[in-house]
């Protein structure tokens, strides 16, 4: 909320179900699908996994029915870290469980005990996501412990750690959706750069 204050615009919390949907979105010029716990893996196919917490099944549903309706609109949108993996399994994607379990621990995306990590990532040149950023290489502080597998249908990754893992990923062809891993709120009022995605975000919903 802090981080949409500080860029101009006035954020608004939607209460998590009892609502109809498409008539929501009409009270709101932009939206952020935040981070969160983990999302339930029967949504994707996945199996449970040990480190599996905070599964909320009505955030799961309102969240689901909501990205899908926001896919159809023109509203400009940025998905952090729970966000990102909500737009993955809406567009037919799923998830990697644990990501020591695939990548190892070459890179942390949060502490043993589960605070929030820096570490650095490669923005791909010429996205929208690097033409925001006006970065190619830069740091971020991750706080999450599952990550894309495989990528929605109209996803391109934009963005990767060094370990592999996916860390933004881009509609193709739509500069309206970003979707980030990392959590651009912690620190967007220390870096400039991280205040941009919210910049951005608040520029276009004032535009649409």
């Amino acid at each position: 909320m802090d981080a949409v204050r500080n860029a101009g615009g006035v954020p608004i919390i939607l209460p998590v179900g009892g609502a109809d949907l498409r008539e929501l979105i009409h009270f709101i010029d932009g939206i952020i699908f935040s981070g969160g716990g983990d999302i339930d893996p029967n949504w994707y196919g996945g199996d449970s996994h040990s480190t599996n917490y905070n599964i909320d099944p009505e955030r799961d549903r309102f969240e689901l029915a909501l990205m899908n309706i926001v896919l159809k609109s023109k509203l400009p949108t940025l998905c952090i870290c729970r966000g990102t993996q909500i737009l993955n399994i809406v567009l037919g994607g799923n998830l990697i469980p644990h990501i020591p379990d695939v990548f190892g621990e070459t890179v942390f995306h949060r502490t043993p005990d589960k605070k929030p990590v820096d570490h650095m990532i490669k923005i791909r040149p010429k996205s929208f996501l690097a033409i925001i950023m006006n970065e190619k290489v830069k740091n971020v502080k991750s706080w999450h412990h599952q990550s894309l597998d495989k990528l929605g249908k109209g996803l391109n990754a934009v963005a990767w750690s060094d370990d592999g893992v996916v860390e933004a990923v881009e509609l193709k062809k739509n500069e309206l959706f970003l979707a980030v891993q990392w959590h651009p709120e912690l620190n967007a009022a220390e870096n400039p750069l991280e205040n941009h995605l919210f910049l951005d975000l608040v520029k276009k919903a004032k535009k649409s």
